[in-house]
């Protein structure tokens, strides 16, 4: 009773009141990420798979989650595509790479957080080198992010 369980990607507000707007999020699993790094030479340059915010900010700067069609398994439907960013959120967040990574682009704060999982063959084969047990923590009041580390 106590959890949602969200589509990706999806659009949360957090916090609003009478008198506060709130957070707008950003949610997407990040299921195109690994497609970027690998194809986007600019990012497979700078770390690849390793960069979730240069990839992040190569989507927003697209207004779209995943610009190339065979970067995801999704079909977008012909009325309308659920992957095209519509409008300016303050907070992106992803995990599809499970490497836990902060940063801002234009006021966005941008942040791809890991798993529980330590690397598998799977994601060995992606080339991807998660950090397992890291938790970013957001204070609100200055939109400062700490990452927590349960694991060494």
């Amino acid at each position: 009773p106590n959890a949602l369980m969200l589509s990706t990607p999806c659009n949360v507000n957090l916090l609003s009141s009478k008198d506060f707007p709130g957070f707008d999020f950003l949610l997407y699993h990040g299921y195109s990420f690994t497609y970027f790094a690998d194809n986007v030479e600019s990012i497979r340059q700078k770390g690849g798979v390793d960069r979730a915010d240069l990839i992040m900010q190569f989507l927003l700067q697209r207004r779209h989650l995943s610009p190339t069609h065979t970067s995801n398994t999704y079909n977008p439907e012909s009325k309308r595509d659920p992957l095209v960013i519509t409008k300016v959120h303050d907070f992106f967040l992803s995990g599809h790479l499970h490497k836990t990574n902060v940063s801002s682009y234009k006021n966005i704060s941008l942040i791809s957080v890991s798993f529980w999982q330590s690397r598998t063959s799977f994601m060995e084969k992606l080339g991807t080198h998660p950090e397992p047990a890291r938790v970013p923590v957001i204070d609100f009041s200055t939109r400062e992010v700490k990452i927590m580390r349960f694991a060494k």
